[in-house]
């Protein structure tokens, strides 16, 4: 099963992590929950840049993930980013080391959740 680290956060805000390794098939990555219980909605990013959502918005069934980036090749170190400003996510990656500033992060997707 999967494993998670969580922190409520209310409002705007962002969470960023580096990844340094994952062996076989494993699914880890940063997620953004409304609600950790249900999981319906979430933006999600995997270190192959696959970028996963599931909102209100959908044109799906309320809860089934849909595909908004395609997966790459897994790279890793590697740094991954969620973003929320109001309703919009924006999800990032960095194969920096350190990334310092804006410039440093690729943008993968900007999503309005609701």
């Amino acid at each position: 099963g999967r494993r998670f680290v969580y922190q409520t956060v209310d409002g705007d805000g962002e969470i960023v992590a580096r990844l340094t390794a994952a062996s076989g098939e494993q699914q880890v990555g940063l997620m953004i929950a409304d609600d950790e219980g249900t999981m319906t909605d979430f933006v999600m990013v995997e270190p192959t840049g696959r970028v996963l959502t599931s909102s209100n918005k959908n044109f799906k069934p309320h809860g089934q993930a849909i595909v908004q980036v395609s997966p790459g090749a897994k790279t890793l170190p590697l740094w991954l980013r969620i973003k929320r400003t109001g309703f919009v996510f924006t999800v990032y990656k960095s194969t920096l080391t350190a990334p310092a500033g804006e410039g440093d992060w690729t943008i993968l997707a900007n999503v309005d959740m609701y």
